[in-house]
Formats: structure tokens, sequence, C-alpha cells
């Protein structure tokens, strides 16, 4: 939602870089609102603390981490969570809180042990996911958790066997998508025709072609 542009300084004509935020009434919660931005995080005791509401520039985000997302979740709905999350774009299988790699859906795998299905169309980035679960379960880091990493290029075509094929419950707490090239609309819409029921759908959108417009990159 931040672009980077040069502006003259009026009275010195010195040109300096300023942040451009995209209007704040495309953004949920006014996540865009500059007078929004300092509110300190929302934090859940129920949960692991962390910085996971301060990016990697160090700037605070005001909104709610997932963990705490999932937390209301199952207070206000009186549900049960499933603990599987299902993660479309995986990249090395990092939390990686506080860089500019942080992922929300690898953070639950890492941290509070969700049992995930990890897509990644990188193969080479997948096998050194694999392989680092694979040392780990070898020592007193092995995970308490039911982890499997996918290979391959997901598409609108492929991505309900990629994932059914592995996962044994239509009931995810987070389905999180994030995967060049391909359309989230569609991935979305496969996994939920075939009977996927994410609590929390987590993706990317490109503010200036918001949803219902779907962009799929070709070549």
């Amino acid at each position: 939602l931040e672009a980077v542009h040069s502006t003259p300084e009026p009275e010195s004509g010195i040109v300096f870089q300023v942040p451009v935020f995209a209007p704040a009434k495309y953004s949920p919660e006014l996540l865009c609102d500059m007078e929004t931005m300092p509110l300190s995080a929302l934090t859940n005791g129920n949960f692991a603390e962390g910085n996971d509401l301060v990016d990697y520039r160090g700037q605070r985000v005001p909104q709610l981490s997932m963990e705490t997302i999932l937390k209301r979740i199952r207070r206000n709905k009186n549900v049960e969570l499933s603990r599987w999350v299902v993660n479309l774009g995986a990249y090395d299988g990092l939390c990686g809180r506080g860089t500019e790699c942080f992922d929300p859906a690898n953070c639950l795998v890492e941290e509070q042990n969700f049992n995930g299905i990890l897509v990644e169309g990188n193969e080479t980035v997948a096998l050194g996911i694999h392989e680092r679960l694979r040392r780990n379960a070898a020592t007193t880091r092995k995970l308490l958790n039911d982890v499997s990493v996918v290979a391959g290029a997901v598409t609108p075509l492929s991505v309900v066997e990629m994932v059914f094929d592995r996962l044994p419950t239509y009931e995810v707490d987070l389905l999180k998508v994030d995967v060049d090239s391909m359309p989230h609309d569609e991935l979305i819409r496969a996994l939920l025709a075939a009977g996927l029921r994410p609590k929390v759908l987590h993706t990317e959108i490109g503010p200036w072609f918001p949803p219902p417009v779907s962009f799929w990159q070709i070549g």
C-alpha cells in the first residue's frame, strides 16, 4: 500500500523521498490512514508474544495479529480451531517476523505448532523447507505438528489436488494465498468449490484492482 516518490521541498528546492499511501477507503480498518499509524499493537495473551505488528522498517502496523484474530473467532463464535493452515506461496517456510518476508501462516506452523500444507512453486526453495524439517525431526527441535511441503507451480487447475491429497480436513483455520502470476481469486474459488472452509483468508490484492476485478498475468 506504500510507494515512494520524489517531492521538491517548497523553500530550498531539495528533492526528497516521502511515502505515498493509497486512499484509506481502499484498505480495511483504515490501515492506510496516516492518523492511525501510531496506534499501539493489540496483543494476545493466549499466544506467544512478539513483534508481529512491526513491519521490516520498524513501523507499527495497526491491525490484529493472526493469532489474535483466531483467538477472537474461537471466543466469539464458540468454535474450536482445527489447527490446520494452508499456505499457497510458503517461500522458505520461515515465519520471518519483523522482516519483509513475514508470513503469518508460517508463523502459526513454526511458533504455535499448527499443522500445515506448505505449497511453494520454487522447487529448490521447497526442498530447503523439507530438508530443514527433516533435520529438526532428528533433534530435540522436532516439530509437534504435521507439516507437508508441496513443491511445484500451483494453478487454478492443480490447486485442489495439490492441497486435498495431503489435507485431512475441510476445516482450516487459515488459508494464505501469495502466488506470483496466478489469479488469487481463481485459486480461492477452486478450493472453496471443492469444500475447503477457512476461518480466515489472507491474500494479496492490488489496491488499484480491488475485488471483484480479476487480474492474471499471461506470458
